[in-house]
């Protein structure tokens, strides 16, 4: 099958959406994203490519604190896609960061990326 046929994502065939009090920062730039390829009338195969992020890491790393106790914090890098180059994006500090807000900046930084043609994937950690 040529490129040229390659089968379009169907409005049935996109999940469906959460429920507004479920929603997230991840679920927000997917319902986006489900959007465009639907309007774009992106190929099914590429839909399912980039539809989920490429890589997912978590470390811990131990600290040894002012008061000389140690303490392991936890650590997150979302690459989610490097087909245009190597991932670029924020790395935040914070407490009370999650995974799923890291998903949704590490897309968005992949769609900002690719919409200016710029050789880079997203990430964000």
């Amino acid at each position: 099958m040529s490129d040229s046929e390659a089968t379009a994502v169907r409005p049935d065939q996109l999940p469906s959406l959460p429920p507004l009090d479920d929603e997230s920062p991840f679920a927000t730039m997917m319902s986006q994203f489900d959007d465009a390829a639907r309007r774009l009338g992106l190929p099914e195969e590429l839909y399912s490519i980039l539809r989920k992020p490429d890589r997912e890491m978590r470390v811990a790393v131990p600290v040894r604190l002012d008061n000389g106790k140690t303490e392991v914090l936890d650590g997150f890098r979302v690459q989610h896609h490097s087909g245009l180059g190597p991932t670029i994006g924020p790395m935040i500090l914070s407490d009370d960061i999650r995974v799923d807000d890291l998903r949704a900046l590490a897309g968005w930084m992949t769609w900002k990326c690719g919409i200016m043609n710029i050789p880079f994937g997203g990430a964000a950690g």
